[in-house]
């Protein structure tokens, strides 16, 4: 299971775990931070998706039998729209630019399945050839997803194999594919699409192509394996975290490294930046982490958490 800290269309919004281990919707302000929404069932939704644009938001369980709920933001506040009712275990939830499009990772990595937000219905199902697990899953657009997955056996037994896929779900059809020799684990689109960065075992990211796959861009990142990515909204800045407990900000163009953050104790496995990209925010299972980002000509960032 996989949950993560995401800002919801706005600087100050945050979806983030709270104590008890619910996903809520808090306002970040000085003093404690105001809760604004968190659902009905307090102990069991641990996933959660925001849509690129900010206006939707997805949010699941760990146990099979329980919906996911589809959020929606409104002039009155954060209204449901649909549930989703997912066939087994939910690992991971990834909502499509708009909000369209619903992606979920089940039962222990094993399948995927396509969701219509609007109608909860299943409009294509996506062919995995010999997929044995599906690592993670991003959108280059509505209609094109694309996931790291491991193929034959399990990841890690002999004859394993890694592998990028890229689907059309008009067709359902794998569209494009590539391999590396290690875990990829990782993945983050750029808001354009053009672009999307993949990480994971071998402490390197690669920056792709997402019409070809093909790598534009590799450099080591980490002392560890890489565990989170995000990419910022309007600038080519790429954030990673790692094993090894740091944060780091580079910037694409130069192949520089901006910003080093370090205020874990253990793994950072979800990073995501604000709607104007001056905050970001980091989680793992413990604690939600929110750091003011300066300008490239200001001093190094200053952590700053929830509440705070």
């Amino acid at each position: 299971m996989q949950l993560g800290a995401s800002f919801f269309g706005s600087e100050d919004l945050l979806f983030s775990r709270l104590p008890g281990a619910h996903v809520a919707l808090t306002k970040l302000q000085a003093g404690s931070p105001v809760v604004l929404w968190e659902p009905a069932n307090k102990t069991s939704r641990l996933a959660l998706s925001v849509s690129a644009d900010g206006r939707y938001v997805a949010i699941g369980a760990q146990h099979p039998g329980v919906p996911v709920s589809l959020l929606r933001e409104t002039s009155s506040g954060v209204k449901p729209v649909t549930t989703l009712e997912p066939k087994s275990r939910v690992q991971l939830l990834r909502l499509s630019p708009t909000g369209d499009r619903l992606a979920v990772i089940e039962n222990y990595n094993t399948f995927v399945e396509l969701f219509d937000s609007d109608t909860g219905a299943i409009p294509v199902t996506l062919e995995r050839k010999d997929v044995q697990r599906f690592w993670d899953l991003g959108w280059t657009g509505e209609k094109h997803p694309l996931g790291l997955v491991s193929t034959k056996v399990d990841r890690g037994m002999p004859g394993s194999e890694e592998w990028i896929f890229l689907w059309d779900t008009t067709t359902g059809k794998i569209t494009q594919t590539a391999t590396h020799s290690s875990a990829m684990n990782v993945l983050a689109v750029a808001p354009d699409g053009r672009r999307f960065a993949e990480a994971g075992a071998d402490k390197k990211v690669r920056i792709r192509d997402t019409a070809t796959l093909a790598v534009q861009q590799e450099f080591r990142a980490h002392d560890g394996p890489i565990t989170a990515l995000a990419w910022h909204p309007t600038r080519p800045i790429l954030a990673t975290a790692s094993t090894d407990l740091c944060i780091r900000l580079w910037d694409l163009e130069t192949g520089s490294r901006l910003e080093e953050l370090r205020d874990f104790i253990s793994p950072v496995n979800h990073l995501a930046f604000s709607p104007s990209g001056e905050r970001l925010a980091g989680s793992n299972y413990d604690a939600t982490q929110v750091w003011e980002l300066p300008a490239p000509t200001n001093p190094p960032a200053v952590p700053v958490k929830p509440g705070d």
